[in-house]
């Protein structure tokens, strides 16, 4: 069986530079696929620690997941949240650890602009909600409007609960173990401290990247690059360059690091 480590947070293929560049795991459709390409129709298993992200490109993911031809399980290991959710889904089998959580909730994004604008990035998120319960549906069985109310609570789920409403398969526990069923549903705010972690402001994030983009003279570690340029060859002896003093540069990237990640 080969494994894929679904970390972080689900981005485009783009836009992952950024998360590489401040130390941020991310996932791109990319990744899945150069992935599923070497699986070449193997068995394959997901292991899921990731707080969601881009909703197309979770969809996009979704569904190359259900074009593999080979078995495929989805195993969320710690947080499946958001985006994540749908991912997920695109799996033969989903199954958790005891110790996994599900958070659900409504598409979000951001707009400005007059009334006109607003009702239609209403419009528009209310039809990426439909998109998602798509997803839902066709895994749970369940009634789109319980799907909706789901999503409107942001509803936070335990294993047991997540089972029960068959959105994951199976419980992974060994050989004499069991769990009790829960029956209470848990909702939290979108601001508890518990997923705060995960509200990256992208806009924010590409602006403090684009700082340090264009710079001739970023430490290379920043973007883990190599270069690969070759010197002449010479027959002299080798002069070390100076090096420039990058440690103002560093403090001013690690600076913008911890405002984008909120001390975190």
């Amino acid at each position: 069986m080969k494994t894929l480590n679904v970390e972080g947070y689900i981005v485009r293929n783009d836009d992952k530079w950024m998360y590489d560049l401040f130390g941020v795991s991310s996932i791109t459709p990319n990744d899945l696929r150069n992935f599923l390409t070497d699986a070449n129709g193997d068995e394959i298993e997901l292991r899921i620690d990731c707080f969601g992200g881009d909703v197309w490109v979770a969809s996009d993911m979704y569904s190359d997941l259900r074009d593999y031809k080979g078995k495929s399980t989805s195993n969320t290991i710690g947080l499946s949240a958001s985006a994540s959710t749908v991912l997920m889904l695109g799996c033969d089998k989903v199954i958790a650890s005891p110790t996994a959580q599900f958070m659900m909730h409504n598409v979000q994004t951001g707009t400005q602009g007059d009334y006109r604008d607003m009702e239609q990035a209403a419009t528009f998120l209310k039809n990426a909600n439909e998109t998602v319960v798509n997803a839902y549906e066709i895994k749970t069985g369940m009634d789109r409007s319980k799907l909706a109310g789901i999503m409107d609570s942001t509803t936070w789920m335990t294993a047991q609960q997540a089972k029960s409403h068959g959105f994951i398969d199976e419980i992974s526990l060994k050989e004499g173990e069991s769990l009790s069923d829960l029956q209470i549903s848990a909702v939290m705010s979108m601001s508890s401290r518990a997923y705060a972690v995960a509200s990256i402001d992208t806009m924010k994030m590409h602006e403090y990247a684009m700082k340090f983009k264009g710079d001739p003279e970023k430490p290379a570690e920043l973007l883990n690059e190599n270069r690969g340029e070759s010197e002449p060859v010479s027959d002299k002896p080798k002069e070390e360059p100076e090096k420039p003093d990058l440690s103002a540069q560093t403090a001013g990237f690690n600076k913008l690091k911890l405002k984008l990640l909120g001390g975190f």
